[in-house]
């Protein structure tokens, strides 16, 4: 999304890549979903990715390879959501994060018990630059509250890196 709510797209980071994999790989998570609709940047992400997995980068920084593993990229959501229920047999719930309140949100502390009982999988889904579309956020199975600071502060524009970082904590983390 825009800043005038139109449906678009921003650039992957690098920064993006390697952060998010490292949160991922810390707490456990099985695969890091990168989905853009532009070849271009999905070869971006390609080349990041491989330069560390199997080029001179893994010789470099092993660990990051271990980290990078976990990224794979697609077009789509729906591209995404097919290869989930490829690997685990089952489709996954979709969740959705957001920075705007509606009432119909779920707390961390309920996808945090739903994902210790049910057997999953769970898409956990991230936007950038003014986050998911409408689209996205009504058709995914839960959407979370955002995150807030304890103080009434009205700016709320956390990076992607930042969020993902903190809601991987607060969902499957230590308690």
């Amino acid at each position: 999304m825009d800043n005038l709510g139109n449906e678009a797209t921003s650039s992957i980071t690098s920064l993006d890549i390697h952060d998010i994999s490292r949160s991922a790989r810390t707490y456990g998570v099985s695969k890091y979903f990168i989905v853009h609709p532009s070849e271009i940047q999905r070869k971006f992400v390609e080349r990041v990715v491989n330069h560390f997995v199997i080029g001179e980068g893994k010789k470099f920084n092993p660990d990051r390879a271990e980290t990078l593993q976990l990224v794979e990229v697609f077009k789509s959501l729906e591209v995404v959501i097919k290869r989930i229920a490829e690997i685990e047999s089952k489709k996954p719930f979709v969740v959705a994060t957001t920075a705007k309140d509606d009432p119909t949100q779920i707390s961390y502390e309920f996808l945090r018990d739903k994902v210790t009982k049910e057997p999953g999988p769970f898409l956990l889904l991230f936007g950038t630059s003014w986050g998911l579309s409408k689209e996205i956020v009504d058709n995914s199975d839960f959407v979370l509250l955002p995150l807030r600071s304890a103080k009434d502060l009205k700016y709320n524009h956390l990076s992607v890196r930042s969020a993902s970082g903190i809601i991987l904590d607060k969902v499957l983390g230590r308690n």
